[in-house]
């Protein structure tokens, strides 16, 4: 091949096409010598090139390299159970693992899984029932705060209803005593299907596994879709009424899923009494403050929302109610509507609920309700970039 000047030379060599070329200059033609040494270099880099590109890749991270694999190490024992009784939490948790360039083990953050599960343990109700979280504000007794002994009563404090938040009695301040209460500590009396776990609130199913969103429903069925109970609902409008207690409705035996609103503000009362003469909330004249109360076989959570808008006294109880309820309301201005839900089994009558004056007329409801809690991926331990999860352990 003949090259025309200096710049085809150069493109000839590019591409490696000046083993038998000779360079024409306008001055001068080059030597059989000179051509030689061009030669020479166009073949150094001609088959040099590949393994000089190849260096530059790997040294870019552009080529592939054999995948370093992350695997799981064992799991480790469960840890021994955080209560004796009433439902305690067991945990167990394992390492993700690789192997670096000298075949020695070191800790990855490249696994998929779970790097931590929890379990329920001991679930037999204690002999003494009594509650776990004034247990631990009790422990605190003989402890000396701020330089003073006090006796400690436990409180719920929304949000953080997993820290020790105790009240000094006899005082008009609550300390909060330790930043998690025991894993197991119900987050409310008032429910035992939410627990702590690690200083979080986290959901037990109702087929008794930690995590799994199953509900009962309406009807009191595991994941069942409202379709065994017949739901009634109504609303009282009654406005003929002097001051004082009036009776909205009955509340059946065997009644589930219990809630009560005022639908807005006012200066009157519900109340709650038990058809053969016990006295539950709000009876004698005597105004209960907001909180849980043991009614009927269940715990009633009574509300009273600060503020001079929106709702106004509330009622909620899961149930079954052991004994009839008359729903009542303490008049002191007019009714802004009362409206009450509960649920009763298909199986069992329910007795001839009456229609309350002024309310409208009970209505089953059989739309299916189905209940979900979602578990979020919580941050791990550096070790691990993995979610902390609830595994699907059964009560054990």
């Amino acid at each position: 091949m003949m090259c025309g000047n200096f710049e085809d030379a150069k493109k000839s060599m590019r591409y490696g096409l000046c083993s038998s070329c000779f360079l024409l200059s306008k001055t001068k033609t080059m030597t059989f010598k000179t051509v030689s040494i061009l030669l020479a270099i166009v073949f150094v880099t001609s088959s040099g090139a590949l393994n000089t590109h190849r260096r530059i890749r790997e040294k870019r991270g552009l080529m592939s390299r054999p995948p370093v694999l992350s695997y799981w190490g064992n799991w480790e024992s469960w840890s021994a159970c955080s209560r004796t009784c009433g439902g305690g939490v067991a945990a167990q948790s394992r390492v993700c693992l690789m192997r670096n360039g000298g075949g020695e083990l070191r800790e990855s953050t490249h696994c998929v899984g779970l790097y931590k599960q929890y379990k329920l343990c001991n679930p037999e109700p204690c002999p003494d029932d009594k509650d776990f979280r004034q247990e631990q504000c009790g422990s605190h007794n003989n402890v000396p705060f701020m330089g003073k002994l006090y006796q400690w009563k436990s409180i719920e404090k929304e949000p953080n209803l997993c820290e020790l938040n105790c009240k000094a009695v006899g005082s008009r301040f609550f300390a909060k005593l330790a930043d998690k209460v025991v894993d197991g500590t119900p987050c409310r009396n008032s429910s035992r299907t939410d627990i702590c776990v690690d200083g979080m609130c986290k959901a037990i199913g109702c087929d008794g596994i930690l995590g799994s969103g199953l509900k009962l429903d309406k009807c009191g069925v595991c994941g069942g879709t409202n379709t065994q109970c017949e739901v009634m609902s109504g609303v009282f409008t009654g406005q003929d009424m002097g001051h004082g207690y009036h009776r909205i409705t009955t509340i059946p035996t065997g009644a589930m899923y219990i809630n009560i609103t005022e639908l807005t503000k006012s200066r009157n009362y519900l109340a709650l009494e038990g058809v053969n003469g016990n006295k539950y909330i709000n009876m004698d004249w005597k105004i209960d403050a907001p909180g849980n109360y043991s009614v009927a076989g269940t715990y009633f959570i009574y509300k009273r929302t600060p503020g001079r808008t929106g709702v106004g006294e509330q009622l909620f109880a899961d149930g079954p109610t052991t004994e009839d309820l008359n729903l009542i309301l303490i008049n002191q201005q007019k009714n802004p509507g009362i409206s009450y839900e509960y649920s009763v089994p298909k199986e069992v009558p329910s007795g001839g609920v009456e229609k309350p004056p002024g309310s409208s007329i009970p209505q089953p409801s059989v739309a299916p309700v189905r209940g979900q809690v979602i578990i979020r991926p919580e941050a791990p331990p550096s070790r691990s970039q993995v979610a902390d999860l609830f595994s699907d352990l059964r009560l054990g």
